[in-house]
């Protein structure tokens, strides 16, 4: 593992990416922007979390730069940043459709 110019190896990097993925606010809200384009009040509601936790979260992902925003009138509409990230939901969905029962068993992470 040989380290890159800012001090990461790639498998520190790719880690980190995958901290990204890994809580389940975020997977949900990344699952909804899959669909549509949201504002936080939708994404809040849809998920059953306050606003300012969402926005916590959006802002996890928008620095990840997973989503991106643009302003429409006093709001703030999100989008996935990459189409990128909709494949790896769908490779997510595919892995668990293959072993589903496994990942739930599994003690280890």
């Amino acid at each position: 593992m040989k380290p890159e110019e800012n001090g990461f190896t790639r498998e520190d990097l790719k880690a980190k990416l995958f901290q990204g993925f890994a809580d389940p606010i975020r997977i949900a809200i990344l699952e909804l922007l899959r669909e549509r384009e949201m504002c936080v009040s939708e994404m809040a509601e849809a998920v059953g979390c306050s606003q300012p936790r969402i926005s916590n979260h959006l802002a996890c992902l928008r620095w990840c730069q997973f989503v991106q925003t643009r302003k429409e009138g006093n709001q703030v509409i999100y989008s996935l940043h990459d189409d990128r990230i909709r494949k790896i939901l769908e490779l997510a969905d595919d892995l668990l459709a293959a072993n589903a029962e496994q990942v739930y068993r599994c003690i280890r992470i």
